[in-house]
């Protein structure tokens, strides 16, 4: 449109403003504006649908998904029989005590993980980091004794729990501190850290 024409059309529009005896408010073009409405609206056509795809709460949502698809990576899928199935025979400590507390992970601390996280996949990563690896499989064993203990209404039980998480978690670190950076153990230092949080949680709250 040039400039004669948008000029005659602002005109004819103000002169059909002043033989109806009310003000019109002249929008792009010579369009009549009104004051509702979807003539308001920059554009013409219907609002589109905003995606909450990258919100806030999504993104910390697929960063989960992200982090857990690595763990599942390295940790497959464990098999149903295998949480079932009693503490491993190659324990360092084969006394009755480490197998009641791996026993006691395995029903009940393990599936708090997939609780915590919201997914169910973090009972099986953890089971299978404790059935393979013999640092985390000492984090398995401390947070199995600190939570039982919390279950114990006399608190002179609940010292030696303690002590034996503690004890449990120092072999834990001095054992990870012999690995070196390849991106298998980067993933097990990750899960154990994520496993130090729940124990100290737990130490917390003793």
């Amino acid at each position: 449109m040039d400039v004669f024409t948008s000029f005659y059309s602002e005109t004819n529009t103000r002169s059909l403003a002043k033989m109806i005896g009310r003000k019109v408010r002249c929008g792009a073009r010579g369009r009549r504006k009104v004051k509702s409405g979807c003539s308001t609206c920059k554009y013409s056509e219907a609002p589109t649908f905003v995606s909450t795809t990258y919100g806030p709460q999504n993104k910390a949502q697929e960063m989960r998904r992200t982090e857990t698809d690595m763990f599942s990576m390295q940790y497959n899928r464990v098999d149903v029989g295998f949480q079932c199935c009693s503490a491993p025979a190659t324990f360092a400590c084969t006394s009755s005590t480490c197998r009641g507390h791996f026993d006691y992970f395995q029903a009940v601390c393990a599936p708090e993980f997939s609780m915590f996280f919201q997914m169910s996949t973090w009972t099986n990563i953890v089971l299978r980091a404790a059935w393979e690896d013999q640092s985390f499989r000492r984090i398995a064993l401390a947070i199995s004794a600190l939570t039982r203990s919390r279950y114990e209404r006399c608190r002179q039980q609940r010292y030696p729990a303690i002590e034996y998480a503690l004890w449990q978690c120092n072999l834990a670190i001095r054992e990870l501190s012999h690995l070196d950076n390849s991106l298998q153990n980067l993933l097990r230092m990750v899960l154990m850290c994520i496993s130090l949080i729940t124990l100290e949680f737990l130490l917390e709250n003793c």
